[in-house]
């Protein structure tokens, strides 16, 4: 459950949250296969990594695209005139 919390938490860095959210989820199942049963914590942590590591996906997804344009911006010449702003 804690590493489906700080999947969710850090999910909006990218690759933080995605890789917690991995860990979390593989985690939540060796525990479901040892056990054959599925508690509350188990099944909170297994849906807060899964949220973990789909906004983690979209936020890596939008940090790309991010450094994609700033980078183009600088090629042109354009994000020395947007650090003066």
């Amino acid at each position: 459950m804690v590493l489906g919390i700080c999947a969710a938490a850090f999910s909006e860095l990218g690759l933080p949250g995605l890789i917690l959210g991995i860990i979390g989820n593989n985690k939540a199942k060796a525990y479901v296969a040892a056990h054959g049963e599925t508690c509350g914590k188990v099944k909170t942590g297994s849906i807060l990594s899964k949220v973990g590591i789909i906004v983690g996906i979209i936020s890596m997804v939008g940090w790309v695209i991010y450094a994609i344009v700033m980078i183009a911006l600088f090629a042109v010449g354009a994000g020395a005139s947007m650090m003066n702003f």
